[in-house]
């Protein structure tokens, strides 16, 4: 099913072909390429993979967050186990990715238009190779819903609306003895845990993980267990993806996938004029074939972050 929702979507993305399959066995195609693991270990040595120049590494930033975004949001179908270990990097010959660049404003250019669908950006120098997709976590669409609001939320840091949707999602919030309490250190959580993506180029989810629960612990309010782990995956490859390029947003090129008409009615309810503001930049360029998070990039404007 992976294969089949990536197979048309101009994404750089592959998954290994299934060879032999029974109740007990999954045989999978093998696959080249170098583990993403290794790559960002060797992030402070460019010497050790020169094949990567400053924009394939931040292409490869852009292109992991949104192969993650797509799964959720496009696709309603999530591997529940994506992290730097089960991903592949796979590079292309030089040949094929020099043989249509002309290193100047048309590579600019192509870097901000869309590819059509069933293409990849001819610039782009790697694909990457998913593996162990035998976890994977489908999604109803209600849930994808929420999960729409919160990633709108994170992306464009408004914590606070972050955890308010946490809470009320909750299965269980009677127990809560002082709900205010819990809202305003969980989005403290929320916004110390990207703020150290962009300081550090790195998260550890795990951190954050653990702050939560101990939230949950002490507050006594239950989690939704699907949303939370898509919200701590959507954070965690975006804390890996920036280790290769630290200034670049790699969540709010993902929102393609999250921004809709029909999100932005219903948004305007609850977001704040700045973001719902955002949201429509983000639908006005989409309709011109423009990346909002690009157009942003190349006139310099600054990420959406607070301190």
């Amino acid at each position: 099913r992976f294969r089949e929702n990536f197979s048309d979507s101009g994404e750089a993305v592959r998954f290994p072909a299934p060879l032999h399959v029974t109740p007990e066995t999954l045989v999978l195609s093998r696959e080249s390429g170098r583990e993403f693991s290794h790559v960002l270990a060797l992030r402070e040595a460019p010497e050790t993979h020169p094949e990567l120049s400053h924009e394939d590494k931040r292409q490869l930033a852009r292109q992991s967050m949104s192969a993650y975004m797509r799964m959720v949001f496009n696709d309603h179908f999530l591997h529940g186990d994506l992290h730097p270990g089960n991903i592949m990097l796979d590079l292309r010959p030089k040949a094929e990715e020099a043989s249509d660049s002309d290193g100047g404003l048309l590579d600019k250019l192509r870097g901000i238009l869309p590819a059509w669908p069933g293409t990849k950006r001819a610039h782009q120098a790697f694909d990457l190779v998913i593996l162990d997709a035998g976890l994977a976590i489908p999604l109803p669409k209600e849930k994808v819903e929420v999960l729409r609001s919160l990633a709108i939320s994170i992306v464009y840091s408004d914590y606070a609306r972050a955890a308010e949707i946490l809470y009320n999602e909750s299965p269980d919030s009677s127990g809560c003895w002082d709900p205010a309490a819990f809202k305003s250190n969980l989005a403290k959580a929320f916004r110390d845990c990207r703020r150290s993506i962009w300081d550090q180029g790195c998260v550890q989810v795990s951190d954050t993980c653990l702050q939560a629960l101990n939230l949950v612990q002490h507050y006594n309010v239950g989690l939704d267990m699907t949303l939370t782990w898509a919200l701590f995956g959507m954070l965690s490859v975006e804390g890996s993806a920036r280790q290769l390029d630290p200034h670049v947003d790699c969540a709010q090129v993902a929102m393609r996938y999250v921004i809709t008409v029909p999100s932005l009615l219903k948004e305007m309810r609850h977001q704040s004029w700045t973001t719902v503001g955002h949201m429509v930049a983000e639908l006005a360029l989409q309709k011109f074939g423009l990346d909002y998070s690009e157009v942003r990039y190349q006139l310099g404007w600054t990420p959406f972050v607070q301190s």
